[in-house]
């Protein structure tokens, strides 16, 4: 009888101790999950937070520009404002430039460097740069090496 019942809390103990096994393993399975998603959310309100800056500053530039350019045509109604709606006209235009330059990678000389180097600058952008350096990549050169880091470095 006592063979038995040591047998029985010998079994007991044992899927006490699966089930412990169990529920650790499903635990750190919900924290792995919960981590990479955290990890997605503030990936994706970096990004956001990135496009809704560079769009305000896209709009600013360009509402800025149409700006100046009109009060420009309209000097050029007025006697003598010809001088002054050239100076208006070259503001307008580097509002324009300052307005191209926020679509721009976050990498100086983007254009000139070859897949290696463009990976090696990669590594400390925040997830809006690489998503930008991933936009104008796939919109001109289409590297798919560089593609392959970027998401690499978002993942």
């Amino acid at each position: 009888m006592r063979k038995s019942i040591l047998s029985q809390f010998d079994l007991t103990n044992g899927r006490l101790e699966q089930w412990r096994e169990q529920l650790e393993q499903k635990g750190k399975e919900a924290r792995d999950r919960t981590e990479k998603a955290v990890h997605d959310l503030q990936t994706r309100s970096s990004i956001l937070a990135g496009q809704l800056r560079d769009n305000s500053l896209s709009t600013g530039y360009e509402v800025g520009a149409n700006t100046l350019s009109r009060a420009a045509e309209l000097l050029e109604d007025v006697p003598g404002g010809a001088k002054g709606a050239d100076g208006l006209r070259r503001r307008a235009r580097d509002l324009q430039q300052a307005g191209e330059a926020v679509e721009r990678p976050p990498i100086d000389d983007y254009d000139e460097l070859n897949v290696h180097q463009v990976n090696d600058s990669l590594e400390g952008l925040s997830p809006w740069q690489l998503e930008k350096v991933r936009r104008y990549e796939k919109a001109n050169k289409d590297r798919v090496t560089v593609l392959r880091e970027v998401d690499r470095l978002l993942g």
